[in-house]
């Protein structure tokens, strides 16, 4: 079979696809031999290698796919928490006259990290980070759960590890981790301003409520959505001087909160939020410099959310104007509607919501 990327060697063993979670290993694994390769799935950190297994290639693993893009796998390694943590998964050949190659973006590296250098360096851009989504979740909870790292790095592996969860249907994980969440909040808004976004107190605490209030509303947990919304405006409205790269999560919490008071008929609350958001909007414009593309591009995002602000300032004190979710929520929740099941989740659970505030 060839695989794009990857050459054909009868000396080698093809990893084609990869990911981990809380305690197995899934691996799809080829080659072009015509003989048995013998091998060892090893964890390793920088404490510890531990041999997980030892197989061989072909009589080990279960049929062989024939579509490079079908999500099968012929290897299933499990492992235990003693093991952990683990920094990468490695293929060890028994010989040493075996290469082991990998199909771009399915290495198991970057799992773990130990200090605030190395966490900065994996977990700061998406783009270095491990790819495979499932096993970023993994490392995001192998970080939370073995890493000894301050306050700032531990919001920005709990944003991450937050929308992991909700991506993949963690229902139950999530409900019991956000109480863990609001302490780190808590510990986050003592953080001093730096300037940068995943540096900057404000900006952590604004990532992380923003994150909080998404795992709410996809657990139906309606009161404590509120309130982690009226809490997201307050720390808005209290905030000065207010960076410019606010704006996008400023303007999803504030389109989403005044949403809510539209529907529960609460004309005050609607009209001062949605003010505020189209403020937040021209200050942010007023405030860019030439060198903030990406910031600039963010705002640009974010207008979405502020022209339904503007929709229902206009339209308050007028009769029948109805929010269409299908056509504003993709501009206020931070979820693609790429992502088919979790977006309808969160569509069918704000319908929920302002129904429920209807007939409150």
């Amino acid at each position: 079979m060839h695989i794009p990327g990857l050459s054909g060697a009868a000396n080698e063993l093809h990893v084609q696809r990869a990911k981990i979670t809380r305690n197995k290993i899934m691996l799809f694994i080829d080659s072009p031999a015509r003989r048995p390769i013998e091998f060892e799935v090893v964890g390793t950190s920088r404490e510890q290698r531990v041999v997980l297994g030892r197989y061989t290639w072909p009589e080990d693993l279960g049929p062989l796919s024939t579509k490079d893009d079908e999500p099968e796998w012929n290897l299933v390694v499990k492992f235990r928490d003693k093991d952990l943590p683990f920094r990468k998964i490695e293929i060890e050949p028994v010989s040493p006259s075996i290469k082991v190659e990998y199909a771009k973006g399915y290495g198991l590296e970057k799992l773990f990290v130990v200090n605030e250098k190395e966490f900065a360096a994996v977990f700061f851009r998406a783009r270095t980070r491990v790819r495979n989504r499932e096993s970023l979740m993994f490392a995001c909870w192998q970080v939370l759960t073995y890493a000894d790292l301050d306050t700032k790095s531990r919001v920005v592996a709990s944003v991450i590890y937050v929308y992991k969860m909700m991506e993949f249907n963690q229902g139950s994980t999530l409900a019991q981790f956000l109480p863990q969440l609001a302490e780190t909040i808590e510990e986050a808004k003592l953080l001093p301003r730096r300037g940068g976004v995943r540096i900057d107190g404000r900006m952590l605490v604004m990532s992380a409520l923003t994150a909080k209030w998404h795992g709410e509303l996809f657990l139906g947990k309606w009161d404590d959505l509120v309130a982690t919304l009226d809490e997201l405006v307050q720390f808005i409205e209290e905030m000065a001087p207010r960076p410019v790269a606010m704006i996008y999560n400023a303007a999803r919490g504030l389109a989403m909160r005044a949403i809510i008071a539209f529907e529960c008929g609460d004309a005050e609350r609607t009209r001062r939020l949605c003010e505020l958001n189209f403020a937040l909007f021209k200050y942010t414009a007023n405030h860019l410099q030439p060198k903030s593309e990406v910031f600039f591009g963010e705002m640009i995002r974010s207008g979405g959310a502020v022209q339904v602000c503007l929709q229902m300032l206009n339209k308050i004190d007028g009769e029948g104007f109805k929010i269409e979710l299908k056509k504003v929520l993709p501009d206020i929740i931070r979820i693609s509607p790429e992502d088919e099941r979790t977006y309808k989740t969160m569509v069918g659970r704000t319908a929920a919501l302002l129904k429920r505030c209807k007939g409150a």
